[in-house]
């Protein structure tokens, strides 16, 4: 699907520049690159949704962790939560692989999945932002520092003022206070947030603050819904 183009356009546009201008290290400099003073990337990538019909959203969260990967960021450093059931699911006429546009390549190989089934809830997605260890039982969360870049994708469903998770809800309220938090924490210098769901623009209505240094990037307005090509 031509879906992720528009993710890359806005990673391209938005997010690459938040690496001060520099070019992109090679693969033999990402390690030297990821330690300088100018702080790291981190990347946190979320399909909020489950089952054969919503196909498109772990293709494009896929996708993402592959551009992230291409454009230097680590392994260590980007966090993936997808339920996991559509690479095998037994109406995939392709068993074992995800596409993100038709007759492409296979997006679902390589791609590091940290969070599956169950774990896939707003309750660790928050958590995992604020870097806490504990609600995630030891999984991987946000280790970012005031001197770091990160970057939150997620593609699924949503109403006004919340997005659907397969057995949550993620409300603004709760992602207001969440990146209230990681402000005062300080565990970022910068962040851009893409949100792709349904009347997605309605969990930064007049919620964000200047000074928290956040840019959100929404595939719809407060008020509209959002549908994917295939």
């Amino acid at each position: 699907m031509q879906l992720f183009v528009l993710l890359f356009s806005v990673f391209g546009a938005i997010f690459l520049p938040l690496i001060n201008g520099q070019p992109l290290p090679t693969d033999e400099d990402n390690e030297n690159k990821n330690s300088t003073e100018d702080g790291n990337i981190w990347a946190v990538l979320v399909a909020t949704s489950n089952g054969w019909e919503n196909y498109r959203h772990q293709a494009d969260v896929s996708h993402a962790y592959h551009t992230l990967i291409n454009h230097g960021v680590e392994k260590k450093r980007i966090i993936t939560m997808m339920v996991d059931d559509i690479a095998n699911n037994t109406e995939n006429p392709e068993p074992g692989k995800i596409f993100n546009v038709p007759h492409g390549e296979d997006v679902y190989e390589g791609v590091k999945i940290d969070y599956r089934c169950h774990e896939v809830n707003s309750q660790n997605f928050m958590a995992i932002l604020l870097g806490d260890e504990k609600r995630t039982k030891g999984k991987p969360v946000l280790k970012s520092t005031g001197k770091d870049k990160v970057f939150v994708y997620t593609s699924g469903h949503g109403d006004f003022g919340f997005l659907i998770f397969p057995h949550s809800e993620l409300t603004v309220k709760q992602l207001t206070r969440t990146l209230k938090t990681m402000h005062e924490k300080k565990m970022y210098a910068e962040m851009t947030l893409y949100i792709e769901a349904c009347k997605a623009g309605s969990m930064f209505f007049e919620t964000l603050k200047k000074e928290w240094k956040i840019y959100a990037v929404t595939a719809s307005n407060p008020y509209e819904n959002f549908a994917g090509s295939i």
